[in-house]
């Protein structure tokens, strides 16, 4: 578990202000309402050990599939936000949303999304490269 510093204020952001620093302000709207739904379900079936494990599942899967193939172009500061947009959506949320689908606890695909910010806001996921 990583212990926030307080003389290091970039450890204590929350989610708007991780993806300020990324310059991605223009997901800030979408992903405050993807982080909120998936709360709720999370709330509402985390306690069925079925829906527990396919949440821990997904949440371990799309941190380290973030931290190995995304936040390295991150930190090369060789990409255009779109590029970052399209990996996500390639590598993370169409891979899983297969797997997905074969689950009732799934309505669409912002809930992969809203996992993915959920990790963001939870000091898991950054989205600058200066941490």
């Amino acid at each position: 578990m990583r212990k926030i510093k307080k003389d290091n204020p970039k450890l204590s952001r929350n989610l708007e202000q991780k993806l300020l620093d990324g310059e991605k302000h223009h997901v800030i709207p979408f992903a405050k309402e993807c982080k909120h739904k998936i709360n709720k379900k999370i709330s509402k079936y985390g306690l069925f050990r079925t829906a527990n494990d396919v949440f821990v599942y997904l949440l371990g899967h799309i941190e380290t599939k973030f931290l190995t193939t995304i936040k390295s172009r991150i930190c090369s500061k060789r990409f255009e936000i779109y590029e970052i947009d399209d990996l996500i959506e390639s590598e993370i949320i169409s891979k899983l949303w297969g797997d997905c689908q074969h689950s009732s606890l799934f309505d669409n695909f912002d809930e992969l999304y809203g996992l993915l910010y959920l990790l963001t806001g939870n000091c898991h996921i950054d989205w600058d490269i200066e941490v």
